[in-house]
């Protein structure tokens, strides 16, 4: 009988042990999904736009898709050129000095996330990679028949694919 009443409380207390570990965990659980909410809203809060255009100017349309791709930002950057690019290095160089303004501009303001659009020339879109490097997230957009749409997100995960 004393062997019985041993076991059954043993099984008690593990059956105690459990249901606090249960609790104890499902109550860290609900602050780190808390935690998670939160950073995600302050995240968003800082969303900020960058257009980069050459000829046509594209913040009509960017600013019209706005909703359809759930982006509310805070600041809408842009640097725009009319017409296109000569052979000569300065006329590109001067351009990527005013995205290169922007883009500080951008970490000034403190933004943790950039949506990029643009209809520049690869090359300058190199140039504009190579500037927000080592910055806040990026989300690439390309023009899809009258749509832009998400393509990729530029971070440290994108440049280091295994």
């Amino acid at each position: 009988m004393e062997l019985l009443m041993g076991l059954l409380q043993n099984l008690v207390w593990a059956i105690l042990a459990f249901i606090v570990g249960y609790v104890v965990n499902l109550r860290k659980l609900k602050r780190l999904q808390r935690m998670v909410q939160s950073f995600e809203i302050e995240r968003a809060s800082r969303e900020v736009v960058l257009i980069l255009s050459c000829r046509e100017d594209i913040e009509v349309a960017v600013r019209q898709q706005f909703a359809g791709l759930g982006i509310k930002p805070q600041e809408v950057f842009k640097v725009h050129r009319d017409g296109i690019f000569s052979d000569n290095e300065n006329d590109w160089m001067a351009y990527v000095r005013q995205v290169r303004d922007r883009v500080r501009d951008i970490r000034s303001f403190g933004a943790t996330r950039v949506h990029f659009f643009t209809n520049a020339p690869v090359a300058m879109a190199a140039f504009a990679g190579a500037l927000l490097d080592n910055g806040p997230q990026v989300y690439v957009y390309h023009y899809f028949g009258g749509v832009y749409r998400r393509v990729g997100i530029l971070s440290h995960e994108t440049v280091n694919l295994p």
